[in-house]
């Protein structure tokens, strides 16, 4: 069972998580989504990178950081330019919690009950039934390029706990390096080398806000966090608390953003939140049943 200050701790952070999703929405609409997620991860990890000591394991560094930049958050923010909503990305990306549970039963012995099965079961219908009722293919392509990103911060999770990471900030600086350097090629690749005209032409505040709200909060705070409790609990008890993301993300997005939430998308948070709760109460269910 959580400690309640780990719990709250836990909520706090999938705030800051769902937020991120509009802050994100903010900065692409003055820059193009590479250079943005690019700009983030350089400003994670300089000059930070210079005056925090290497961690021990190298090697889980750099895969993670490919994996965490280009992967997970450049997936999401090409996703969310292609057309997927702020709070549809913030939905999509939870499947990462089904993915993490799977890894933590493959390669951690993890074990799960009944009624685990039963509320992932659920919130699985929940976010398959949003997918499936959007008429827009860009939103479908959108949201398969959020699932691929998920598919990887699940695997992020696992190099977390495999390498018994010990230094999370040590650890999260240094594959933000990666990170950047990784997403920067790519945006050459794709973009050509005047990379430096890419981003002059677009720094103004809402650029440089995101831009900073996405690196130190979310990624250096958020993630130093969320890593710590990944290696204090199975992954089985810390991946599902991943699906109050996008409570936070679609309320974040409405109340700032005004993006519209139909029937169908509040029916699907519904199915989607009532599996969380069977899925994190489940010990309780299970004693009273004792």
């Amino acid at each position: 069972m959580m400690k309640i200050n780990d719990l709250l701790l836990c909520i706090f952070v999938t705030a800051i998580w769902g937020a991120n999703f509009s802050v994100i929405r903010v900065g692409l609409n003055e820059m193009s989504p590479l250079v943005l997620t690019t700009l983030r991860f350089m400003l994670c990890a300089l000059p930070l990178v210079f005056f925090v000591k290497k961690p021990k394991a190298y090697s889980g560094v750099v895969l993670h950081g490919v994996i965490f930049g280009v992967g997970l958050w450049g997936m999401v923010h090409i996703g969310m330019q292609i057309g997927i909503s702020p709070g549809l990305s913030s939905l999509f990306l939870q499947f990462s919690a089904f993915f993490s549970v799977l890894w933590g039963v493959l390669f951690f012995k993890e074990k799960l009950n009944t009624i685990q099965l039963v509320g992932f079961f659920i919130a699985l219908l929940g976010l398959v039934f949003i997918l499936f009722n959007s008429q827009d293919k860009m939103v479908i392509l959108g949201g398969g390029l959020v699932l691929f990103a998920a598919l990887s911060w699940s695997v992020c999770n696992v190099i977390i706990k495999k390498k018994n990471v010990k230094n999370l900030l040590s650890f999260m600086i240094h594959s933000s390096l990666y990170s950047a350097i990784s997403l920067g090629l790519l945006t050459i690749f794709l973009k050509g080398y005047d990379f430096s005209d890419l981003v002059l032409n677009h720094l103004n505040f809402y650029s440089v806000f995101s831009i900073t709200f996405q690196a130190y909060i979310t990624t250096l705070f958020g993630y130093w966090v969320w890593n710590s409790l990944v290696l204090k609990y199975d992954l089985s008890k810390i991946a599902p608390f991943s699906l109050f993301v996008p409570i936070f993300g679609v309320l974040t997005s409405v109340l700032v953003l005004g993006e519209y939430v139909n029937k169908v998308k509040i029916l699907g948070m519904c199915i989607l939140f009532l599996g969380l709760v069977i899925f994190i109460f489940n010990n309780k269910f299970t004693q009273k049943n004792e």
